[in-house]
């Protein structure tokens, strides 16, 4: 956390607070918390700032010893240092990096399916955190951020995880 550049540039107080066990072999998160000196992310130098003590909160996920994912304040991709939202956007679109798939925008959804390969519906189950993703169950389980938002509920859009044309996604 230290020689990540948020806390580099003008962090301080930094505290661990607890390690979450999510239901995957070999896999922890860790969540930290800290202050920083003025609002923003990542390297700020030379850019015009509010001075304002701003409290962060980082959730780190760790599989097989490898940081995986770290997520500040449920926005910004620590390793990549960029928003969530422009991450995502990449051209495998995932959160992480590391997950073939895409957001799925039908009717306000805003959980994404990794269109990874099945056979049958009961191939594909939905994972993360908060239920949002729609994967197979042959890939490597995606680990999200712990946050809830109505839009990841994809039954209130009439939605399900299952299996179209051999590809895991949200349909209806």
């Amino acid at each position: 956390m230290e020689s990540l550049p948020t806390y580099r540039f003008d962090g301080f107080d930094l505290e661990y607070k607890e390690t979450l066990y999510p239901e995957v072999a070999n896999c922890w998160a860790f969540v930290f918390e800290f202050k920083s000196r003025h609002a923003g992310y990542g390297d700020r130098t030379g850019k015009v700032l509010a001075e304002v003590i701003t409290h962060h909160k980082a959730l780190v996920y760790v599989k097989n010893g490898e940081v995986t994912s770290a997520v500040l304040d449920g926005k910004w991709d620590m390793i990549n240092q960029r928003f969530l939202d422009e991450s995502t956007n990449e051209s495998n679109g995932s959160v992480d990096g590391k997950v073939n798939g895409t957001i799925d925008e039908k009717q306000e959804f805003c959980g994404w399916s990794t269109y990874g390969n099945c056979s049958s519906d009961s191939d594909c189950i939905a994972s993360g955190c908060s239920g949002q993703v729609c994967q197979s169950i042959y890939e490597e389980p995606v680990v999200t951020t712990c946050e809830w938002r109505d839009c990841y509920n994809a039954e209130k859009y009439g939605l399900r995880c299952r299996c179209i044309e051999g590809k895991c996604q949200c349909s209806e």
